[in-house]
């Protein structure tokens, strides 16, 4: 990087094992402020896991997570407790509730509208989680997770079930400035 960036993540001799087999293995690896990262590897090279272990969802086998410098604060029972300016998309708790009130403090018709040009959003917004497609569900916690403007946002496979449609009406770049 060739200007100075305040340091957000960091993971330090990460490892990962499931069923006995190693799906990650980082020896070092910084993420900092106003920087988008993408992670690309092909399917079961531990992209997820590595975003759950960014995220605070999961705990690495081995090795540290640093969020400020510090590690995640842990529960009563051991278990990471996630930063509330760190969203992950995917652990976003939207279930058997309408579109319109996963949007409390905006009006879903209007955020919807304006990243997802093509997206028939009358509808959506009164449709219960439940019954929307894969696509439209991807986008409403897309949606979502940039409108709880958090310091760190993260989205695993981003765009997976939009279709050409939704992918040519997608109105705006996904470039989230972490802030301070």
């Amino acid at each position: 990087m060739s200007k100075k960036t305040t340091l957000i993540l960091e993971l330090k001799k990460i490892q990962r094992v499931i069923n006995s087999t190693r799906v990650l293995d980082i020896r070092h690896l910084k993420f900092h402020k106003g920087t988008i990262y993408g992670i690309v590897g092909p399917v079961g090279s531990g992209k997820s896991s590595l975003l759950n272990i960014l995220s605070g969802a999961s705990k690495p086998s081995s090795g540290s997570i640093l969020y400020d410098y510090e590690p995640f604060k842990k529960s009563f029972f051991g278990n990471s407790l996630i930063p509330a300016e760190v969203t992950h998309t995917s652990n976003l708790k939207i279930n058997n509730t309408s579109v319109k009130s996963l949007f409390k403090k905006s009006n879903a018709t209007q955020v919807l509208s304006n990243y997802f040009s093509n997206l028939s959003t009358d509808n959506l917004v009164n449709t219960n989680v439940t019954n929307l497609s894969k696509g439209e569900r991807s986008a409403v916690e897309l949606s979502l997770g940039i409108e709880t403007d958090p310091r760190v946002l993260i989205v695993d496979d981003y765009a997976i079930y939009f279709d050409n449609k939704m992918e040519n009406g997608y109105s705006i770049n996904i470039v989230i400035p972490f802030r301070e």
